[in-house]
């Protein structure tokens, strides 16, 4: 889970996958794909809502917007993960 500002800036991490802290937030390409989707995440977010987006990195991430004054500050993000359907 993070908090991440509209910029793409985490302000808070933790829990995260070892792929994203090990190697897709170390390595330059990687990391800009990750800035990328935590920027395309934070879009036309509803306050009260919730997007699911499959990242550059192929990685299924959701976000909700973190509401200040009617604006939105940062994005409560759950990261990482992947989605398989049962058979």
């Amino acid at each position: 889970m993070a908090i991440i500002d509209l910029k793409g800036n985490v302000l808070i991490g933790e829990g995260w996958q070892e792929i994203c802290t090990k190697f897709h937030r170390v390595h330059p390409e990687a990391c800009k794909h990750c800035i990328e989707s935590d920027l395309q995440l934070s879009r036309g977010i509803a306050a009260g809502e919730a997007k699911l987006y499959k990242c550059a990195n192929q990685m299924w991430d959701m976000a909700s917007p973190i509401m200040v004054g009617g604006h939105m500050w940062a994005m409560c993000l759950q990261a990482s993960f992947s989605l398989k359907m049962s058979s």
